[in-house]
């Protein structure tokens, strides 16, 4: 009953065990797309911890559904920021090598 109420300790530990036991490979699809977005899931879970805090009354199913919630929602923000960021810095970027061209074209003119 009490491992159910922490389980993001249980996966830390889990995960931490797996590293030194079977010398985890990190090199997998699903750490990889965790470390592409770990940034923005940093700066998001704390906002879906407060918002579902308030609603989910605390005892042992809850805290597992809290929890479940709490990485769903995250996670699934988490890559909507990283999508929305990537296409904006990918804009920009484009527009900067346009006006660059655009400028050392009026000077080839002159």
């Amino acid at each position: 009953m009490l491992l159910i109420a922490n389980l993001d300790n249980v996966i830390f530990l889990r995960s931490i065990l797996c590293f030194f036991i079977k010398k985890f490979n990190f090199d997998n699809k699903y750490l990889n797309f965790i470390g592409t977005i770990s940034f923005e899931l940093y700066m998001i879970h704390g906002l879906f911890m407060s918002i579902f805090a308030k609603y989910l009354v605390s005892s042992t199913k809850i805290d597992v559904v809290y929890t479940i919630l709490v990485l769903i929602f995250s996670i699934l923000v988490a890559w909507l920021i990283n999508q929305l960021v990537k296409k904006e810095f990918s804009y920009r970027k484009k527009l900067r090598v346009l006006n660059m061209k655009c400028t050392l074209s009026s000077r080839q003119e002159k």
